[in-house]
This record gives C-alpha cells, sequence and structure tokens, in this order.
C-alpha cells in the first residue's frame, strides 16, 4: 500500500490526479503531505498511501533542486520496496505545478 505524487496540496474529498480519493491527512509539513487515499482506478477501491511534495518556493533553481531530491528518494524507496515486509510503489506522477 504505497504510493507517491508530486502535486499540489489535497485535502479530503478531493482526487489527486483525478484518481485517488483522499481519504486522510496523516501528516502536514512544509514540503508537502502525507495521505490515505483510495484508490479509484482499482477493484474495491483499495487504501493507498499518498505522499504529496510541494516545496514552497518559485524559484526555478530551487524547484529543480527539490524536484531532483524527490525523484531520488522515489528510486531509493523503489529498492527498498522490494522487501516483503515493506509496502510496494505502484506509481509515481509528476503533476504540474
Amino acid at each position: 500500500m504505497s504510493r507517491l505524487a508530486f502535486s499540489p496540496g489535497a485535502g479530503p474529498e478531493q482526487l489527486i490526479n483525478g484518481r485517488y480519493q483522499v481519504i486522510e491527512i496523516l501528516n502536514r509539513l512544509s514540503w508537502g503531505q502525507t495521505c490515505i487515499a483510495l484508490d479509484t482506478y482499482r477493484p474495491g477501491n483499495p487504501e493507498c498511501i499518498v505522499r504529496q511534495f510541494r516545496p514552497v518556493t518559485d524559484d526555478p533553481d530551487s524547484w529543480q533542486a527539490a524536484q531532483d531530491i524527490f525523484h531520488r528518494e522515489t528510486k531509493i524507496l523503489e529498492i527498498i520496496c522490494q522487501h516483503e515486509q515493506v509496502a510496494q510503489i505502484l506509481d509515481c506522477l509528476e503533476i504540474d505545478h
């Protein structure tokens, strides 16, 4: 049960990328938030974790650096998630900011 998303913040009752129905926000930090959502594209609408990344900068260089860090972390998580006791990453996407 794991998903990563690069997107603007969403709250309960909002769809992320037209697919993930936020049901609970687990934490909200300056760089984004993590929430529990329903995957409305999969049969039975299973719960998943959505990590939304939203740095608080309009500076293009800072934004690019933040994006690079996000993608590097995603690649590391993809390796870690190969362990049977760690949630699997099923999707990673970017939504224009």
